[in-house]
C-alpha cells in the first residue's frame, strides 16, 4: 500500500517553533506544545536561540540545542516534566561550534558536546536536579567525566595560556541533592525532639504539681447512706 501523499496546506514544524512554543509565557503553552507534536515536531530537535558576534567581532561558541537541555538551563520545571513525559531523549547532545553570526554554515564543523541530562544535572531550579536524581540516579563517574571533556576537540573554545598551555575551568562532580535534603531534615528533626525534650523536662511533674498546690487534688465526695 502507498503511502499517503503529505499535506502540502500544512509546513512541518520546525525546531524553533516547538522550542517557542515552550518559552512562551502563556498559560496554554503546554497544550500548544503538545499539538506541535502531534504534527510531526522533532522532540529532540536542534535549534540556535541567541547568537553573539557579529561582522568584524570576535570568534565566539554557538550552541544548537534540545528543547529538554533548554528549559532544564532555563530552571523550566513544568516544561522538564512535560518533555520527559512525551519521551525526550535525555542522552540526545548540543552541537557545539566556534563562529560567527555571518559565517556561512558554521554547524558544519560543530562537534556533539552536552545532553538534557547534563542540562538537568547543573539547573538552576533545585526541583529539576532532584528530578534528575529520583529518575536517572546520582551522576555517575562516566557522566561526569564526558561532561567534563564535552569541548575539548572544539578547537578555541578554552583559553590558552604561553605557558600552561589550555586554561580549562573547574567542573565539579554533581553532589546527591536527596542525600543533602534527607540530611537537613534528620538534623532538623533531632533539633526538634531536643527542644521537646528541653521543655518537657522544664515542666513539673503531676506530684509536684500537686504539692505545690499548682494543680488540683481530686476530693470525691463522699457517699452518705441512710437507713
Amino acid at each position: 500500500m502507498d503511502n499517503p501523499p503529505p499535506n502540502l496546506a500544512v509546513p512541518p514544524v520546525t525546531p524553533k517553533e516547538f522550542l517557542t512554543a515552550l518559552r512562551e509565557p502563556g498559560p496554554d503553552r503546554l497544550q500548544v506544545a503538545a499539538s506541535l507534536l502531534d504534527r510531526g515536531a522533532d522532540i529532540n530537535g536542534l535549534y540556535e536561540f541567541h547568537v553573539r558576534g557579529g561582522k568584524g567581532g570576535p570568534i565566539v561558541p554557538r550552541e544548537q540545542v534540545t528543547a529538554l537541555f533548554d528549559a532544564a538551563k532555563r530552571g523550566d520545571y513544568e516544561a522538564v516534566q512535560f518533555l520527559l513525559g512525551r519521551g525526550a531523549d535525555i542522552r540526545a547532545r548540543n552541537l557545539t561550534v566556534m563562529g560567527m553570526h555571518i559565517e556561512l554554515l558554521p554547524f558544519r564543523r560543530a562537534i556533539e558536546t552536552l545532553c538534557g541530562l547534563d542540562g538537568m544535572r547543573t539547573s538552576k531550579e533545585r526541583r529539576i536536579v532532584e528530578l534528575a536524581e529520583e529518575r536517572f540516579g546520582v551522576e555517575t563517574d562516566e557522566d561526569y567525566v564526558r561532561r567534563r571533556d564535552a569541548f575539548d576537540g572544539l578547537r578555541g573554545y578554552y583559553m590558552r595560556n604561553t605557558k600552561t598551555g589550555v586554561l580549562k575551568p573547574n567542573i565539579k562532580r554533581v553532589k546527591s541533592v536527596l542525600k543533602k535534603n534527607n540530611a537537613k531534615r534528620i538534623r532538623a528533626n533531632k533539633g526538634n525532639r531536643h527542644e521537646q525534650k528541653r521543655h518537657l523536662g522544664a515542666l513539673p511533674s503531676s506530684s509536684d504539681q500537686t504539692r505545690s498546690g499548682l494543680a488540683p487534688s481530686l476530693d470525691l465526695p463522699s457517699l452518705v447512706f441512710t437507713i
